[in-house]
Parts: structure tokens; sequence; C-alpha cells
């Protein structure tokens, strides 16, 4: 399931927003994956894709195609 960086947001609660604007960031997404029972390459990829990696950099990265 794709999220729209606008939809993302709509998910998180206040508490989460407020631990974000601390620098807890990676806290805040490993509860929502953890929440969405993302498997632990779903994680990682999302992570990626987060970070802005493109599907190309993510496969090099991965060793995978």
């Amino acid at each position: 399931m794709a999220f729209t960086s606008n939809e993302l947001r709509q998910t998180l609660t206040r508490q989460d927003q407020i631990k974000i604007a601390s620098g807890a960031f990676s806290e805040v997404m490993e509860a929502r994956f953890k929440a969405w029972s993302l498997t632990s390459v779903e994680r990682e990829i999302a992570m990626l894709s987060i970070k802005g990696f493109s599907i190309a950099e993510m496969a090099e990265l991965r060793e995978t195609k």
C-alpha cells in the first residue's frame, strides 16, 4: 500500500507529529510499520523510499533486481 505524503500526515497522531518535530522520526516510523504489519524487507524499502532513494538505487543497495 502506497501513501501520499498528505495521506501519511493524516495517519499520524498529534503525539507522532510532536515526536517527529523533536527528532524521533525513526521511532515513529517503526511504530507505524509495526502497526501496518510490514515485514523487515518492506520496512527497509519504506525507509529507503522516505530517504529519497529511487527504485534503481534501492535495488542496487539491496543487491536485488
